[in-house]
């Protein structure tokens, strides 16, 4: 795949994802037990965790990625919080509620990619080219499964006290937006993703368990949130299979040389040599 289609690929895959969005809120009438809504809020923490995952693990600068994160938020939070003020179920102050709501979404994928870029394995989000794809793999060591246990118990932990707080948006935020990494390790890393993806759909259904258990909501709606689950994790993992199929990879950051080049300037270079010609080689040849 060529860079220009790569790009094309991305670009309709975001444009899709916001036309998605759009239809679905124009479509739902009030954060209710219904499709329309269930879909809504599904697109809505899915859009959070990418938007989050690309703006912690993505090649390149840091202040694009934090363009690129505050409109990504800005714009779920108006997709969530408009409709529902528009149609008189939520009042205009509460706008701020659901700004933090998909701000807190975004925040374990995010702070997970920063962390993950500095330590352990060092991961990020790269294009990786199809021959050298096996040196990519991830060696997991003994002191990263520490970590992760870690992480997982302050998660628990952080839950816990928020929910005993009765802080809601950081509460559904963290709780549902944590699955995009899950969905990322299963899709991104293995050699065969299909498995991995249908078991991360499967664990990601039971964060739809946390505002019952964590925040005391009526067991009435534990399924409606189960769904919400199911249809964010589906939609992280469809678009991270796209992200997959255009080349790109959750891979350490210390590569190989060239090995994250796209391969048609690899090509490039095999048949004309002078094109990969670098000052720094003149001294080796003079020596």
């Amino acid at each position: 795949m060529t860079s220009r289609t790569r790009r094309r690929v991305l670009t309709f895959l975001i444009a899709g994802h916001l036309v998605a969005g759009i239809v679905a809120a124009i479509l739902t009438d009030g954060l209710a037990p219904e499709p329309a809504a269930t879909a809504l809020l599904g697109l809505v923490f899915s859009g959070g965790g990418l938007v989050g995952l690309w703006a912690g693990s993505a090649c390149l600068p840091v202040p694009v990625r934090l363009v690129g994160l505050v409109a990504g938020l800005l714009y779920l939070g108006c997709l969530l919080g408009v409709r529902s003020v528009s149609e008189g179920h939520a009042e205009p102050d509460d706008m701020p509620f659901y700004f933090l709501l998909v701000a807190f979404s975004a925040c374990p994928a995010f702070f997970g990619g920063i962390v993950l870029r500095r330590f352990g394995p060092k991961l990020r989000i790269t294009l990786v080219d199809r021959e050298r794809r096996k040196e990519a793999r991830i060696q997991i060591t003994v002191r990263f499964l520490f970590g992760l246990t870690a992480a997982i118990a302050l998660f628990l932990t952080a839950l816990r006290v928020f929910g005993q707080l009765n802080y809601i948006p950081m509460v559904l935020g963290i709780g549902l937006g944590s699955t995009a990494w899950l969905a990322a390790a299963a899709v991104l890393v293995p050699r065969r993703p299909l498995l991995p993806a249908l078991a991360a759909i499967g664990i990601s259904s039971l964060a739809g368990f946390i505002p019952t258990h964590f925040l005391a909501w009526p067991i009435q709606f534990l399924r409606w949130w189960i769904a919400v689950a199911i249809s964010q994790a589906v939609i992280t993992v469809a678009f991270l299979f796209v992200v997959r199929w255009s080349g790109y990879r959750l891979a350490p950051s210390k590569l190989p040389p060239g090995m994250n080049r796209p391969a048609e300037s690899q090509a490039v270079e095999q048949s004309n040599p002078a094109a990969g010609f670098r000052p720094s080689s003149a001294a080796n040849l003079k020596s």
